[in-house]
């Protein structure tokens, strides 16, 4: 049931050498886990439970469908906002690749070996911080985040699901800093 793939990981958020049959299957499989885990907390466990059965049909209900595409709305201050969606496979923008990215830099930051966490070495070359990179990514997350968030706020009979005071949804829509 992924919603994003591969081809998510070019240009901005290069994954070298997703080529490899390893490589790729890696980012598959942590793409696997970390969708479930950001769509379970940006849209809580009931609402994205109805969210992956109401894509899951041949013809899905607009309100999934405005989740999953993105849609235009008229924001608490009268200004036209666009949700941009979870999905845009033309150029390949969603919060959900933001996050997979965010903890892909993170995990690939350092190794586990039999003597502990290890950073590689690399001969010709100079391992320099992520940090900045991997706090780039968070942040467009909690800016998309924060946008299907005001939507489906803002929406509350479409969405009466949709809880906005949540722990694991305020961890989602506030910003980071290369500090960390």
């Amino acid at each position: 049931m992924p919603i994003i793939n591969n081809s998510y990981f070019n240009s901005e958020r290069i994954v070298p050498n997703l080529s490899y049959p390893e490589v790729s299957a890696l980012l598959t499989d942590i793409i696997k886990v970390r969708e479930t885990e950001y769509l379970t907390k940006a849209l809580g466990y009931e609402l994205f439970s109805l969210f992956v059965a109401g894509i899951a049909v041949p013809t899905p209900d607009t309100r999934y469908l405005n989740i999953l595409n993105g849609v235009t709305f008229t924001n608490k201050f009268g200004q036209l906002q666009r949700f941009k969606g979870l999905k845009d496979e033309v150029n390949y923008n969603s919060p959900i690749a933001d996050y997979v990215y965010y903890y892909w830099l993170k995990y690939k930051h350092t190794q586990v070996s039999e003597s502990g966490v290890v950073q590689s070495d690399n001969q010709n070359s100079k391992i320099v911080s992520g940090k900045h990179k991997a706090c780039d990514a968070w942040n467009k997350m909690v800016d998309n985040t924060s946008v299907l968030c005001d939507y489906l706020a803002l929406n509350s009979t479409l969405y009466p699901e949709f809880k906005w005071f949540r722990y694991d949804l305020d961890k989602l829509t506030t910003k980071i800093q290369p500090f960390f």
